[in-house]
């Protein structure tokens, strides 16, 4: 039986604290100009800390691509396909629910 290969965790979590440092931007602007998150000028936050989102997407396209070599292309973005949607459709239907609740 083939030993299966560790997983590099430092790209991991170095993608975590980059998360949380983004979140935490947001919800200093949201704080700081007293707007719900979603509203207001939506460029404060860039000006927040260029490097975040860059060295994100690099560490992203650095996962990606070990990744996309163990796999097919059909499995690859099948895994991929469910892991962003999944996610994205749950908080939608959280978010519509909590406005229908909140606001009417």
């Amino acid at each position: 039986m083939a030993k299966a290969q560790e997983r590099d965790v430092l790209p991991d979590l170095l993608k975590a604290l980059l998360i949380l440092s983004v979140l935490l931007q947001h919800s200093a602007t949201a704080l700081k100009t007293g707007l719900p998150i979603g509203e207001g000028n939506w460029t404060n936050w860039l000006s927040a800390s260029p490097f975040n989102m860059p060295l994100f997407m690099a560490i992203c396209g650095y996962s990606f691509f070990y990744s996309a070599q163990r796999r097919s292309l059909a499995e690859l973005l099948k895994s991929k396909l469910l892991m962003i949607m999944v996610p994205c459709l749950a908080w939608t239907m959280l978010g519509k629910c909590a406005g229908h609740f909140l606001y009417g």
